[in-house]
């Protein structure tokens, strides 16, 4: 007798890790002094987020990265349908990456309050190591959950012990068609503010990253 069964486990921790996504905007009619308020403001919070960074291994900044900047123009008309000035527009994208969560909160808000600056999101995360540990976990997990399954399945049936015969990530057995599944994923993206009681202002409140693992097993009896 054989079975094909789907195994899965999951393990969520604590985040050790959080990026911040800002965009740095400016609008304007004339091209030239749009884009260098842009690049001047995003220049100003990528110092200040370095400055942190420069702490090293035991200060709040992992990393500071800053996209390229985008530029779009448009001619905005009136409610006649007569034409205006030209409008043109220059963003530029900078993730920080902060292992400290307190210095997160107060950096959110003191960026969000600078005009031209707009908090998009925040990502959490594990380290590197850790999430290879949880990975592998998972990974041990899924194949146990689909062997113990197996073992329910063949004692209904009336048959004997079962083993292993095939292993696959999900999706992967068959051929069929079916779309993969990655064996092991990361989450999750969450923004998350919250009131801290009386003027403090906004706190950011770290969720769980959680990891997943599917596998497809061949069985025997």
């Amino acid at each position: 007798m054989r079975f094909t069964l789907t195994g899965t486990h999951e393990l969520s921790r604590a985040p050790e890790r959080a990026t911040l996504h800002l965009l740095v905007q400016h609008e304007g009619s004339r091209r030239t002094e749009v884009l260098a308020s842009t690049r001047a403001l995003a220049n100003s919070v990528q110092e200040e987020a370095r400055s942190l960074l420069g702490r090293g291994e035991a200060g709040p900044l992992a990393s500071v990265h800053t996209g390229a900047v985008s530029v779009r123009s448009w001619m905005p008309t009136d409610r006649d349908g007569v034409p205006l000035a030209r409008v043109h527009a220059a963003s530029i994208g900078l993730e920080v990456e902060f292992r400290d969560f307190e210095d997160l909160s107060i950096r959110v808000v003191e960026w969000s309050e600078q005009e031209g600056v707009t908090v998009v999101g925040l990502d959490w995360d594990l380290t590197q190591t850790t999430r290879r540990g949880l990975q592998e976990e998972t990974l041990t997990g899924a194949l146990a959950d689909a062997c113990r399954r197996a073992r329910v399945l063949a004692g209904a049936a009336g048959a004997g012990e079962v083993r292993v015969v095939e292993v696959a990530d999900r999706g992967m057995l068959g051929g069929g068609g079916s779309e993969a599944v990655p064996v092991a994923r990361v989450g999750a993206r969450m923004f998350s503010a919250a009131s801290g009681g009386g003027d403090d202002g906004l706190r950011v409140e770290p969720r769980d990253v959680v990891v997943r693992a599917e596998v497809d097993v061949v069985l025997e009896t």
